[in-house]
């Protein structure tokens, strides 16, 4: 409905580090999509090698939800990211605006591109100014990346508008346009069932630039780049 044809998909938390279903939709989908799997740090290099095969190129690290196996841990994220290193991969972190403060030093230091998840989860009635500033500071250093995605997660409007989200996502725009993607979150598993419409999603994406060839960039150019697919 929406006219996409290329698709990445995401292993959620209820899965822990069970990728087989991202790995079976991998199958489904085909040539033109792309997986994010989520691991423990003890993973192998064969077991990476056999992702990859299958057309994984990245890794979530989620500080967000309970994880069924454990806590989360900077030191896990340090470690997954000298492990994939090299590979063309990156790390998607989840995390709230405290967490990304927190973990600033770690996250400056990563030697893979970063990619933060739902835009940084940013708070709309109450935006966290320095995690803000850091977000801000490490696109402009070239290493990472952010997903303008999750809208519905943190608007106090609600759609279709997600209005208050906006200036938030006007001002990543601004800022590195050349380093964002978008995403849908489908299926919306925090919602209730049928209360998010993808094309007002889209919509939102519209509203945060009046240039085509900037929404153009962010649609197909900058994801082909960070997910290794064809140019278009």
């Amino acid at each position: 409905r929406l006219g996409t044809e290329r698709s990445v998909v995401v292993t959620p938390s209820t899965y822990g580090t069970d990728n087989a279903c991202t790995l079976d939709a991998l199958r489904q989908l085909g040539a033109g999509a792309r997986g994010v799997a989520v691991v423990d740090q003890d993973v192998s290099d064969a077991a990476l090698s056999d992702l990859a095969a299958q057309r994984v190129c990245g890794l979530r690290v989620n500080f967000v939800s309970p994880q069924s196996w454990g806590e989360t841990t900077p030191e896990m994220l340090v470690t997954l990211a000298h492990k994939i290193a090299g590979a063309g991969w990156h790390l998607q972190l989840f995390a709230r605006p405290e967490q990304i403060v927190a973990l600033a030093p770690v996250l400056q230091s990563l030697p893979v591109p970063l990619v933060i998840d739902h835009m940084g989860l940013d708070d709309p009635k109450a935006p966290n100014l320095q995690a803000r500033a850091l977000v801000l500071g490490l696109l402009q250093a070239g290493n990472t990346w952010v997903k303008l995605s999750g809208a519905y997660m943190r608007s106090a409007l609600h759609g279709p508008s997600y209005a208050d989200t906006l200036p938030w996502g006007r001002t990543l725009v601004q800022a590195a346009p050349e380093r964002l993607v978008w995403g849908s979150d489908w299926p919306h598993t925090t919602q209730t069932p049928g209360t998010v419409n993808d094309a007002d999603l889209v919509d939102v994406l519209q509203r945060c630039s009046d240039s085509e060839a900037v929404l153009d960039r962010i649609l197909v150019d900058n994801p082909a780049r960070l997910y290794g697919f064809a140019p278009a």
